[in-house]
């Protein structure tokens, strides 16, 4: 249903999978395509004063990333059909909806990037406005996203916080992290997760794959939100350690290494770069490798290890729509060195 009116359609089924909740759960609208579901008769755990949400999902926050809307309608279905059991408040939101109907990016600007700004001048950054309140609200967030590259593996990405770590750690430990702390992730606003952290919860976002749909990725989504609902569960009902006990997920093919930023390598400024082909998220360089050409001049790698987020511009594209990065290049730390 990859059609501009197969994915109204799929809108349109989310809101209805939301209603035909309604005799087994109530809910709680925040903004347009972002809910709060939660159990009628069972006894809601005690969350903090300023939560009301104890784990939120969120799709689309760019809105050519189609993998998580698909997985949330089959999730929803399976609540329908009493597949799957809430035991307490879960918030749905498919972030930039509007984006999603034209198979873009964004409309105006990046809304992961939106987030704690003085100004919204641009519809994503009013779009961010209106989904404050329901992360300020949660506990525990989970972000959905897909690459614009191929990745040679899916992994979790978010600002390190003991916390978010660990909830990472345990929903899959065999998939890897990249994690970062001191600056944020872009100049701009906050993204979602450093948003979520900035009013006491814990965020953390997920790259399942390329962006697109894909079944395989649509699956690996459903399966991590099974698992972070048992892992957040047992962690609100103090049974077990939650937090340090891995879930039962399967294994990836990812070893689970963690890694953080080495070198971001900016795009230049009012030039087109044309990048050597094949270079996929996790790809490994070495300090020195020719990584292509900016106008007459090579380009060659500053540093070793494996990239991630490579940017392949058309020469077509207006130079106001050029992204600020070109690729960041990784290195692997462990555990004792993070902070």
């Amino acid at each position: 249903m990859n059609t501009k009116e197969g994915r109204q359609q799929l809108l349109s089924d989310f809101l209805k999978a939301v209603k035909q909740l309604d005799g087994q759960y109530g809910h709680l609208k925040y903004a347009d395509f972002a809910y709060m579901i939660y159990p009628k008769h069972k006894k809601t755990f005690n969350l903090p004063a300023t939560k009301k949400i104890t784990l939120t999902f969120m799709a689309i926050t760019h809105g050519n990333e189609l993998a998580g809307v698909s997985a949330f309608l089959h999730f929803l279905n399976d609540l329908k059909e009493g597949k799957r059991v809430l035991n307490f408040p879960v918030a749905f939101i498919l972030g930039n909806y509007q984006a999603y109907i034209e198979n873009k990016r964004f409309i105006e600007s990046d809304l992961n990037r939106s987030f704690h700004m003085d100004q919204a001048s641009t519809m994503e950054q009013c779009r961010a406005k209106e989904l404050s309140t329901i992360l300020q609200e949660t506990c525990y967030l989970i972000d959905f996203h897909q690459t614009i590259e191929p990745t040679i593996w899916p992994f979790y990405i978010f600002p390190y916080t003991n916390q978010a770590y660990k909830f990472a750690r345990v929903i899959n430990p065999h998939l890897a992290i990249v994690t970062h702390w001191g600056k944020g992730f872009s100049k701009d606003g906050l993204c979602t997760d450093e948003y979520v952290n900035s009013f006491g919860g814990v965020g953390i976002s997920f790259e399942s794959g390329q962006k697109g749909y894909d079944d395989k990725q649509v699956q690996l989504i459903i399966e991590t939100m099974t698992a972070s609902l048992s892992v957040v569960e047992k962690h609100f009902l103090h049974t077990v350690s939650a937090l340090t006990t891995p879930s039962k997920i399967a294994k990836d093919s990812a070893k689970g290494d963690i890694y953080t930023w080495h070198k971001v390598i900016p795009y230049p400024k009012g030039s087109h770069v044309k990048l050597v082909e094949g270079l996929k998220n996790f790809s490994f360089i070495s300090k020195g490798d020719f990584l292509g050409v900016v106008g007459d001049k090579k380009l060659y790698s500053p540093e070793s290890g494996e990239i991630i987020f490579p940017k392949y511009i058309k020469e077509n594209v207006p130079l106001s729509q050029y992204p600020k990065e070109l690729l960041r290049i990784m290195k692997k730390v462990s555990e004792d060195s993070l902070p």
